[in-house]
């Protein structure tokens, strides 16, 4: 038998959005790690859970994950990690796509979907714009099967 080990993994400071109250000062890819740094650290979260015994659940965040370079390798990466118990993606869902929605419900990805609420008026006070890509994306959502929340932030 084996316990869980929980990870949030913020892969980014680049976002698309400039929501009000987030605690990141900057908006850009450029501290983001390369591909090899992600993988040399995610190799050492394997080795203690290998030596520990556990499986990971981990959520992959940013800023917009989305917005990394290098999302996509990392995901396939982490997939293939006899370690890993569930992966979930907390974004704002503006990028997602029909080929990553493919991928997320082939490996059962869970999907985290930020908002500040479902009133147009709340919304754009805190995200500034776009309600109705919200509202769009909420309903691309409804036939993606996997599990899937809105996280009120």
């Amino acid at each position: 038998m084996y316990e869980t080990f929980h990870i949030q993994w913020h892969i980014t400071d680049n976002c698309n959005l400039r929501c009000k109250h987030c605690y990141q000062n900057t908006f850009s890819s450029e501290k983001d790690l390369p591909l090899e740094s992600l993988i040399y650290i995610f190799e050492n979260i394997s080795d203690f859970l290998k030596q520990e015994n556990k499986k990971l659940v981990i959520d992959m965040t940013g800023g917009e994950p989305f917005l990394h370079k290098n999302f996509g390798e990392l995901i396939e990466y982490i997939l293939n990690s006899k370690f890993l118990e569930a992966i979930g993606i907390i974004t704002n869902g503006f990028f997602l796509d029909d080929k990553f929605i493919y991928k997320i419900e082939k490996n059962m990805i869970k999907l985290k979907i930020s908002s500040e609420g479902f009133e147009k008026n709340v919304y754009e006070f805190f995200r500034g714009r776009n309600f109705d890509r919200f509202l769009e994306i909420c309903e691309k959502l409804k036939r993606v099967k996997t599990e899937k929340y809105i996280m009120f932030t």
